[in-house]
């Protein structure tokens, strides 16, 4: 199988395989961060496409965060109930969903919708549970510096991605500031569910 021969090539260079299941895990959080911000960046310009005032955009940046606070107490509780796999396409679908409606939105009720509430989910239900339960899954040694990692690219989402997302708004339209944040989602999610279901099968 797939799985067990990439597990063979990693173990001849000295690499175990939850390494590159942490690595997978990494570059989604790095997505799920920039997505989170990525309301801020399109702020300015959505205000000025529809004539919005900046209390109206704040309030639906607002109610994003608030959903990320509601959701992420329950979001490690549903991973160890209903399964790593299951949380995590259900974050990337609704980090995909949420961003593909905001090209698309042109009521405050739609970007309520899909950067409010669809964004804050996404985000929320990952949380600092995801490191914590990718560590405890696949490592039995080394776990607080896993965590770390994971942890520290939240951070490397906001670094890396926010800019490239700030001058895609700049240089073309605001609409497609989404793309980055969608694509890595949908490859981060194929990847995961991928090689994650062929490794438990192995």
């Amino acid at each position: 199988m797939i799985a067990l021969k990439l597990e063979r090539v990693l173990a001849e260079k000295g690499i175990h395989y939850a390494w590159f299941m942490a690595f997978i895990s990494f570059f989604l959080l790095i997505f799920s961060s920039s997505a989170a911000s990525t309301p801020a960046v399109l702020m300015l310009p959505i205000i000025k496409a529809f004539g919005w005032s900046i209390t109206d955009i704040s309030a639906i940046i607002g109610a994003l965060f608030i959903i990320v606070a509601v959701a992420a107490p329950f979001g490690t509780a549903f991973m160890l109930r209903l399964g790593l796999t299951k949380i995590v396409v259900t974050s990337c679908a609704s980090l995909i969903a949420g961003l593909g409606l905001t090209a698309f939105a042109f009521k405050k009720w739609h970007l309520f919708f899909s950067m409010g509430t669809l964004l804050g989910l996404a985000s929320g239900i990952l949380g600092l549970g995801f490191p914590a339960t990718v560590a405890t899954r696949w490592f039995a040694e080394k776990r607080g510096l896993v965590i770390g990692i994971l942890a520290a690219s939240w951070a490397a989402g906001q670094i890396m991605l926010v800019p490239f997302i700030a001058w895609i708004v700049s240089n073309f339209d605001w609409q497609y500031g989404v793309i980055p944040g969608v694509t890595g989602a949908g490859v981060c999610l194929l990847l995961f569910v991928f090689w994650e279901e062929l490794a438990i099968k192995s």
